[in-house]
């Protein structure tokens, strides 16, 4: 009969090595993919309500592993294991699939950049009591009713003149230093992404 020890050799030569191999360099890319693109949601979706505030929450992300040099650490880390599998697999298959590492790197750096977009959108995001630094007070208001200006985006006025003043504004009304008018909901996601003007581009970080 079999010893134990030899049992364990027989059931391992029956073992489909390269294709375990090949789908574990699989799943460890896409878990790395997966982390990268979960990091940059959470980062699309934070709001800030001073520059202090943006400072410590970035300084917390920074802390747990979680900024751009951690994911660096992490990138490589995943790198040297797909290195170990790809020089296993090279023992048992000669003609190892370097398709499936270089796809492997092509989505881990597509996964990266936009991490890193991410990262640097929120570096610049504009707090919330910067934002209302560019609002039209009630007095402003009352002149735009007069004047009919218009929004620079949907080129539609930014007050009604058919209504009344509390009628007329349904959110707040923008004047980036450049001059240029907008309703909020019209440039709410540009001025979230950017610190700029839509339109002209002004840094709007200058008067900060």
């Amino acid at each position: 009969t079999l010893t134990e020890k030899q049992q364990i050799l027989w059931r391992l030569r029956d073992v489909k090595w390269t294709k375990m191999l090949r789908e574990s360099c699989i799943v460890a890319g896409e878990m790395m993919c997966a982390e990268f693109r979960f990091r940059a949601s959470l980062l699309d979706a934070l709001q800030f309500e001073t520059l202090q505030d943006r400072l410590d929450v970035l300084c917390k992300w920074k802390e747990a592993g979680m900024d751009l040099a951690g994911a660096h650490c992490s990138w490589e880390s995943v790198e040297l294991l797909m290195h170990s599998l790809f020089h296993m697999m090279n023992i048992f298959d000669s003609g190892m699939d370097l398709l499936l590492r270089v796809g492997v790197r092509q989505r881990l750096g597509a996964s990266y950049e936009c991490l890193e977009a991410a990262y640097r959108r929120a570096e610049a995001r504009l707090p919330k009591d910067e934002l209302a630094k560019f609002e039209y007070s009630p007095a402003e208001q009352q002149r735009l009713l007069d004047d009919g200006t218009v929004c620079t985006i949907c080129q539609s006025p930014l007050l009604d003149a058919d209504d009344s003043l509390e009628e007329a504004t349904t959110g707040c009304l923008y004047q980036l230093p450049c001059s240029h008018c907008f309703h909020e909901h019209c440039v709410q996601q540009w001025l979230h992404d950017h610190s700029s003007c839509p339109v002209c581009r002004c840094d709007l970080t200058r008067r900060i």
